[in-house]
């Protein structure tokens, strides 16, 4: 079409292009360009109005006023149509027609603009559906379906893209693939059920022709509460329900066995109320399943006292913390019943605690049992230690005479004698030798039997137990004119770990036995290295000998108690018949073997296979001076303590002949007034007497008259625990009866010259100095170790106060909570270091504590012992830091 020049020129300039084919627009336009045209005639006529006739001014004029109300008509239905598709429906006011022009323009940016938004909500939905991973179908209230996902094709086996699925019948799709279905028919009216009720249905579960498992989630859409169509979403939850078929199944298999093994299963949830119980819970309690659901076990069971408990065992479970513990319930007959409940939280799915589990075990019967064991187990204690006590007293009741019939026989022994008398008197001493191994073996067997016999682990040189034992053997076998053979394996480590005193017990009654059973040949003992590993030595130790042997009959026998091959052999040789088994159970708690060949006329091979760890010199103890220097006597002060008269006797001759001046007392308070009349240099203190004991008076000499005195306990009771309760009531040492001069001699020159160390500078065991000529400690010792270097004493005296304050504190804290074993090894670890440093007022402290009884310990008394320790190395760190 021709446009008007002008309106061409303003349609150029104001009107956008894709405007021009809009009909209504168009519409417009054409009557705008009759009226430009229009305009110019009439500019024409009236140019030329002169020209025309009247007739002709009327046509024309007729013509413009339909034109121009035609320009009006179409401005208003043009102003009509831009004000329909207007969002905020805004209303021209204008007439002009740049004005309808500007706003149309406005009004097309603005819905371009709300289409470009439709379209990125679209495709973000679009890709949204399309990558779920699940089956997504959406059809309209026609069943035509508008889309579709990429896994609901692949679920389906769809060749199709989801693309080319939409606008294609629903129902027609739903028929042609209802086939992968168990009951195609059935999923086809379940459908058509849930489009005709357009309500919510979510996790509707079909089963599909293979085997596997869907769910099914229908959901109507409504718009302005008009029905427009659904979605159905298909889920395939076969993984799922195959992992909960196992648990089932699982369930069912612990629960079969639980059964099967006679257990009891209670689940609870979090309210501690009963959601299952199998039948055999219901057995032992005697409730159905139905009178126990809902019920809470603490409440229906226990017995009000453990009701605590129960509540206790609830707040682990919460904590997901599982344990076992025993507690007495009753049925529901009231008879009480003993359980062992093992308890656990139980879980969910997401690992949410939704309860607990409990498999009970019905232990009535081995609870009667335990308690009639231990009703039993406690009369054997008491049957032990009556035992304990009959030997303790035998001991005392035998070693005392004995004591002095020993030491007058070594006293008359100094004295001028004839043969016959010298006959007579080695009778008495061979007599009472052999007493004294009867009752020693008597003692050693029931240590061992009552596991009270414990070994000792310190360092030292297996040649010298050796040859102390041969030295031992040799004027026997002297006397029987044997020879008495002695190797050693040079490879075997200088220094061992054990208990060189078992271990030299063990040989000399092996050697004793095959020189008493030997008449002619010889007596050998071989050390060999049988097996080396790191730290450790197998030692294999021979003894043989080519005596009378024995028949293998005895042999199978041989190391039981009290045994001999025939009656006369014991009236021959005599013997209790107890060395072989000692011998036998002294190896075994060194985790050794004993083995024996033997045969009769032939001799006897007896080998002792044993393991010992290798030490260091530094592990052997320190040597004690084996000859007593006497001169420390003359002149000394000695309390001794003792009700009887015939061991005060003994005492009294074997001292006085060396110059000691001897104070006597029958009794502990009898020796604790001496003591507070007159100083003394030593207490000889028997520990068994009337009135009170000798343990009772030394701990009224150490806590009341805050006494330092040296105090040697001499005690015939040689029952396991006699020595640690003598050194734990505040003795120095002991010596057991019947005693040699010279191991007396020794205890108390020991003493006195650890008395001349402290020279006159005493120091209580409450830190008290008396005088301070010499200081409380020495570091003589530290610094011979050391060679003179000062660097290694001053490492030593930075360890001493870094340790001491800890090992205190931790002795502490365990007298505080009983911990006695924790304080004999703290002690122990810290005596060395005292030792070392000539600390002597500590030397009676750490002792007691090191030896604190294993049974009626005075607790307030090592509590009293701890502070002494901690007041006297407080001291000596004082001084220490000074240096």
């Amino acid at each position: 079409m021709k446009w008007n020049k002008l309106l061409e020129r303003q349609i150029k300039k104001h009107l956008p292009a894709e405007l021009l084919n809009h009909e209504g627009l168009r519409s417009f336009l054409n009557t705008v360009n009759e009226s430009y045209n229009g305009y110019e005639r009439d500019s024409y006529l009236a140019e030329n109005a002169f020209k025309l006739s009247e007739e002709e001014f009327i046509a024309v004029n007729k013509q413009l006023a339909e034109e121009l109300a035609l320009k009006k008509v179409s401005i208003g239905q043009l102003k009509d149509a831009i004000s329909a598709f207007s969002e905020d429906r805004w209303s021209l006011n204008s007439d002009h027609l740049l004005d309808v022009v500007g706003f149309v323009t406005l009004q097309i940016g603005r819905r371009k603009e709300a289409e470009a938004r439709l379209s990125t909500t679209a495709n973000r939905f679009s890709t949204l559906i399309g990558n779920l991973p699940m089956g997504i179908l959406v059809e309209d209230e026609q069943r035509i379906i508008g889309l579709a996902n990429s896994f609901f094709c692949d679920m389906f086996g769809i060749k199709e893209a989801p693309a080319a699925l939409i606008g294609k019948d629903g129902a027609t799709l739903q028929a042609r693939y209802s086939h992968i279905f168990a009951n195609p028919e059935a999923i086809n009216l379940h459908i058509k059920s849930l489009i005709e009720k357009k309500e919510w249905r979510v996790n509707d579960e079909v089963m599909l022709a293979d085997g596997r498992c869907w769910e099914i989630d229908y959901v109507p859409i409504f718009m302005n509460q008009v029905y427009k169509g659904h979605l159905l979403n298909y889920r395939d939850i076969t993984a799922r329900k195959q992992a909960e078929q196992a648990i089932r199944m699982k369930e069912e298999k612990y629960r079969s066995i639980i059964e099967n093994m006679n257990l009891g299963l209670l689940e609870l949830d979090t309210e501690e109320r009963i959601q299952y119980a199998n039948h055999r819970f219901c057995e032992m309690s005697g409730y159905a399943l139905e009178e126990l659901y809902g019920q809470r076990p603490g409440t229906l069971f226990a017995m009000p006292a453990d009701q605590e408990l129960v509540e206790s065992k609830n707040e682990l479970r919460k904590k997901g913390i599982s344990d076992a513990y025993e507690i007495a319930v009753h049925d529901k007959s009231g008879a009480q019943k003993w359980w062992l409940v093992s308890g656990a939280p139980r879980y969910d799915d997401s690992g949410q605690i939704v309860g607990s589990i409990g498999i009970h075990l019905d232990i009535t019967d081995q609870k009667e049992l335990e308690f009639k064991l231990n009703d039993a187990s406690e009369a054997a204690g008491q049957s032990a230690r009556a035992k304990e006590a009959f030997l303790a007293n035998m001991s005392h009741e035998i070693r005392t005479p004995l004591n002095a019939i020993m030491g007058m026989s070594r006293q008359l022994e100094k004295s001028s004698l004839d043969d016959k008398q010298r006959f007579f008197l080695n009778t008495i001493n061979t007599a009472t030798d052999h007493l004294l191994i009867v009752i020693n073996d008597i003692l050693d067997i029931s240590k061992i039997e009552a596991g009270k016999l414990n070994l000792e682990h310190i360092g030292f040189n297996l040649e010298d137990v050796i040859k102390h034992a041969c030295r031992v053997m040799q004027p026997r076998a002297d006397e029987k004119g044997l020879q008495l053979k002695c190797e050693i394996d040079a490879s075997i480590a200088p220094v061992l770990l054990g208990d060189p005193h078992r271990l030299n017990q063990v040989l000399l009654n092996l050697m004793s036995n095959g020189i008493k059973f030997t008449e002619t040949g010889a007596v050998e003992i071989r050390c060999l290295l049988k097996e080396q590993r790191p730290g450790i030595q197998v030692l294999d130790i021979i003894v043989k000998d080519t005596g009378i042997g024995m028949d293998q009959e005895f042999l199978a026998n041989l190391f039981e108690k009290f045994t001999q091959e025939d009656k006369t052999t014991a009236r021959k040789y005599g013997g209790t018949g107890l060395g072989m088994s000692i011998s036998r159970q002294l190896v075994e708690l060194m985790s050794g073997q004993i083995t024996v060949e033997s045969t009769k006329g032939n001799g006897t091979t007896i080998l002792l296979n044993i393991p010992f760890e290798t030490g260091v010199p530094a592990d052997l103890p320190e040597k004690r001076h084996s000859v007593a220097d006497t001169r420390l006597l003359k002149g000394r002060n000695v309390l001794l303590v003792e009700d009887n008269e015939m061991n005060r006797l003994v005492v009294t001759t074997i001292l006085e002949s060396y110059g000691v001046v001897l104070a006597e007392a029958v009794n502990g308070a009898d020796a604790v007034d001496r003591l507070k009349q007159q100083p003394f240099d030593l207490v000889l203190m028997d520990v068994q007497m009337p009135v009170m004991s000798g343990l009772e008076a030394t701990r009224i000499i150490r806590n009341e008259l805050k006494l330092n005195i040296p105090i040697i306990a001499l005690t015939a009771n040689a029952i396991k625990g006699e020595s640690q309760r003598c050194l734990a009531a505040g003795m120095n040492d002991f010596v057991s009866k019947p005693f040699e001069e010279e191991e007396l001699l020794g205890k108390i020159t020991e003493q006195l010259d650890r008395g001349n160390n402290f020279g006159k500078n005493v120091y209580h065991s409450n830190g008290r100095q008396e005088t301070s000529e010499l200081p409380l400690f020495s570091l003589a010792k530290i610094e011979k170790i050391g060679n003179g270097d000062s660097s290694f004493t001053k490492k030593i005296i930075n360890l001493f106060l870094q340790m001491m304050p800890a090992s205190v504190a931790t002795m502490q804290d365990a007298a505080t909570t009983g911990n006695w074993e924790l304080v004999r090894k703290t002690a122990h670890k810290i005596k060395p270091t005292i030792e070392s440093m000539d600390i002597f007022s500590l030397f009676p402290v750490i002792q007691a504590l090191e030896h604190i009884p294993e049974e009626n310990i005075a607790r307030e008394q090592v509590i009293s012992e701890i502070s002494k320790l901690e007041t006297v190395l407080h001291h000596v760190a004082v001084q220490l830091e000074r240096k």
